[in-house]
């Protein structure tokens, strides 16, 4: 994984996509150009099954939730010093 810092369009991504039983994760890097995303490139990948609770929230709820899972899953490989 490269440590872009966006200004020639190079950056770091993190995506996340949560069902109602389990949630996954991704990071790596992308060019983002006049609207467009391309050279996609995966680097690491994390999931995890939700509990009985999880299951129950709503979409949104269990969306933030895979969402904050991938966060915290890439904490140490996201820039600290970075917008």
């Amino acid at each position: 994984m490269k440590f872009y810092d966006g200004s020639d369009g190079d950056f770091i991504f993190v995506a996340a996509d949560t069902s109602g039983v389990a949630t996954g994760g991704i990071i790596g890097n992308c060019r983002y150009q006049n609207g467009k995303v391309s050279r996609v490139s995966i680097c690491g990948y994390c999931s995890k099954e939700l509990d009985k609770i999880e299951k129950l929230l709503s979409s949104r709820c269990r969306e933030l939730i895979g969402l904050s899972h991938a966060v915290k899953s890439f904490s140490d490989l996201l820039p600290k010093d970075r917008p």
